[in-house]
């Protein structure tokens, strides 16, 4: 069972050096995140309430992708979990694995939203 990190927080300094010092890319990255993780993981949660397998490994294989650009390994470790079960159709647990992340994620997206606001304002 993967390990909680709800004291790891996102290095916004590190993100800004990925995306090579663009103050404007950073906001726009952020904003977008905001706009579409809110989708992406309600159609994670919606396959898993369906059992869908293929489903569920696309959506958490968005997921995953979208959220390693914050470096935040729990979380995309989280994400591959859940794409893994769904790829293998093993989905005994999957909920309580979900619920898990969906907490986690809950968590990011706080901390990512106030960072927004903050660079907004700016």
């Amino acid at each position: 069972m993967l390990q909680s990190n709800l004291n790891d927080k996102i290095d916004f300094s590190k993100l800004l050096d990925r995306l090579n010092g663009d103050n404007e890319l950073l906001s726009n990255t952020i904003r977008i995140s905001l706009l579409y993780f809110p989708t992406h993981l309600n159609n994670l949660k919606e396959a898993i309430n369906k059992m869908l397998p293929k489903e569920i490994e696309i959506s958490a294989h968005t997921i995953k992708g979208s959220l390693s650009l914050y470096s935040l390994e729990y979380l995309v470790d989280m994400a591959l979990e859940i794409e893994i079960k769904g790829r293998k159709n093993q989905l005994e647990g999957i909920t309580d694995i979900f619920e898990k992340f969906e907490l986690e994620f809950s968590h990011f997206m706080d901390e990512l939203n106030k960072y927004y606001l903050i660079i907004k304002a700016a």
